[in-house]
C-alpha cells in the first residue's frame, strides 16, 4: 500500500521507470528464536529510497507514520503490540546536478562527438559516492562508465572491450575539455 502510494505521488524526470528509482520492499524477514517454538519475536528488514528533492528524514517519518497509523490500527494484535520502526545501516541521501551543468554538457559533447550518437541521460538508481561531492564537497560530479546498466555490481559482471574503449576515450577528451587543455 505505500509504495502504490509512493509510486502516485513521486516522480521525477531523471527517472521515467520511477517504481525502480524508489523502491519499497522486505528484503529479510527473521522470526523467533529456536525452530519448533512459536515465534516471540519478528523482525523485517527492507530497502526505502527516495529522489532527489525528498527529504529522507521527511519520508522516515511518513513510513513510520503509516505502519503505525494505516497498518497497525487495522490488526487487534498490532494495535496492542505497534511495531517499533527503527532506521539502522545504510541509508544514501539522494543527489542531483542539473543537466545544464558544465560538466554534464562537457560529457555529453565528448559522447556525442566520440561515438557520433545521443547519450541516454538518466537517474542512477542506487547509491553512489558522488552524492557527496555534489551536496557537500562543491564538486560537480556524475556517474559513467562502459557497459550496460544492468550488468553493474551483478554476480557476473561484465563489460565488452570496445565500451570500455570508447569510454576511456570519452572521459579523457572530457577531462581534457574540463580542464581547458587543448589537444
Amino acid at each position: 500500500k505505500y509504495e502504490h502510494r509512493r509510486l502516485l505521488g513521486v516522480s521525477h524526470p531523471l527517472y521515467p521507470n520511477i517504481i525502480s528509482a524508489i523502491p519499497c520492499m522486505v528484503g529479510q524477514f527473521e522470526s523467533g528464536t529456536y525452530n519448533s517454538a512459536f515465534p516471540d519475536s519478528c523482525t523485517l528488514k527492507g530497502s526505502l529510497a527516495a529522489v532527489p528533492g525528498e527529504s529522507c528524514d521527511a519520508l522516515k517519518k511518513e513510513f513510520s507514520e503509516f505502519l503505525r497509523k494505516e497498518c497497525a490500527r487495522q490488526d487487534a494484535w498490532l494495535r496492542e503490540n505497534p511495531p517499533e520502526v527503527i532506521y539502522t545501516g545504510y541509508f544514501a541521501e539522494p543527489s542531483e546536478i542539473p543537466a545544464d551543468s558544465p560538466i554534464v554538457q562537457s560529457l555529453i559533447s565528448n559522447y556525442r562527438n566520440y561515438l557520433q550518437k545521443e547519450p541516454q541521460i538518466s537517474g542512477r538508481e542506487g547509491a553512489a559516492d558522488i552524492r557527496h561531492l555534489n551536496r557537500y564537497g562543491n564538486t560537480p560530479t556524475v556517474i559513467f562508465g562502459p557497459g550496460a546498466t544492468e550488468q553493474m555490481h551483478a554476480n557476473n559482471e561484465w563489460v565488452r572491450v570496445q565500451d570500455y574503449l570508447d569510454s576511456i576515450g570519452i572521459l579523457a577528451n572530457t577531462i581534457l575539455d574540463w580542464c581547458q587543455i587543448e589537444e
